[in-house]
């Protein structure tokens, strides 16, 4: 009887999820699994029209920096990545098994937070150059996306502990928190020759952490866990094999 209630209710949420915001949950899953391949082009596109840019100490913000030839690259990515995890946000409230509403809340001010920053551009971080407001903009959202999406990671961490279709989640999840708390401390307190090599592995280990979160809940969509769903893909891409008859 409870298990029928609490299965009603989570298809009731699902449902009225569905008519607030029209958008498959499967289409709001796969944003939030494709958002790093997305990313990653752009990022190449607008490291090689930046002149100077190197992927070691250049952060993504040198790349649309006030004064760079070419910003639009990089405003392309970050405006994607935005999109993708306002998207991931839908999907995750509807799909996980609790406080998923949080988690929506997290990757809803960082993609927010994130398109900021594509908005007010960072000012070129040569030493002659004068800080100014929009530069002071675009830092400051900055530090509120990364703390929002932490957050999220962590909310992700909390929920799926008890539950035997996520908990393989929990432990990648505190091993991403550490990540990014290294990284983030390496980019504030460490030289600045590796700013971006920093930025590059709180950002690489945030994104790919949520696009296996998202992985997982597409899976639970269709009744099966992540490695089954795995296995049954590899399956399907086999090549049927004929019989081998006596006289071969």
């Amino acid at each position: 009887m409870c298990l029928d209630a609490a299965l009603g209710w989570r298809n009731y949420r699902h449902l009225t999820a569905r008519a607030s915001f029209p958008v498959p949950t499967s289409v709001c899953l796969w944003a939030g699994a494709i958002a790093p391949l997305l990313f990653v082009p752009l990022l190449i596109l607008a490291g090689r029209a930046t002149p100077g840019y190197g992927h070691m100490a250049s952060t993504f913000s040198d790349a649309s920096a006030q004064g760079s030839p070419r910003p639009e690259f990089m405003t392309a990515g970050l405006t994607l990545v935005s999109i993708c995890l306002l998207l991931a946000g839908f999907g995750l409230a509807r799909s996980m098994p609790r406080h998923g509403r949080l988690v929506q809340c997290g990757l809803f001010v960082s993609a927010l937070s994130i398109l900021q920053t594509a908005v007010f551009r960072d000012y070129n971080r040569s030493p002659w150059v004068p800080r100014n407001r929009e530069g002071l903009l675009h830092n400051t959202f900055a530090i509120v996306a990364i703390f929002a999406i932490l957050i999220a990671i962590l909310t992700v961490v909390l929920a799926v502990r008890s539950d035997s279709a996520w908990a393989h989640l929990s432990m990648p999840g505190l091993t991403v928190l550490t990540i990014i708390a290294l990284a983030g401390f390496a980019f504030t307190w460490g030289p600045d020759s590796h700013d971006g090599l920093a930025e590059r592995f709180l950002a690489g280990a945030a994104f790919s952490y949520l696009s296996w979160v998202s992985l997982t809940a597409l899976a639970v969509l269709r009744g099966v866990s992540l490695r089954e769903a795995w296995l049954q893909r590899s399956a399907e891409t086999l090549p049927a094999t004929a019989p081998v008859g006596l006289d071969d």
